[in-house]
C-alpha cells in the first residue's frame, strides 16, 4: 500500500482504486458472460450443422 503524506488525498486515491477494481471486475464478468454466450451460439450452430 502507498501511504500518501497528505491524509486528505488518501480517500480520493482509495476511491479511484476501488473504481478501477470495480471496472476491472465488471469487464472480467462481461468477458465471461460473452464467452458463455459465444459457446452457446457455437453449440446451437454445430447442432444445426449436424442436422442438415
Amino acid at each position: 500500500m502507498i501511504a500518501l503524506g497528505r491524509s486528505g488525498a488518501w480517500p480520493l486515491w482509495r476511491n479511484s482504486f476501488r473504481e478501477m477494481t470495480d471496472s476491472f471486475v465488471r469487464r472480467k464478468l462481461k468477458q465471461k458472460k460473452d464467452s458463455r454466450m459465444n459457446s452457446c451460439r457455437e453449440m446451437t450452430y454445430l447442432k444445426v450443422k449436424t442436422q442438415n
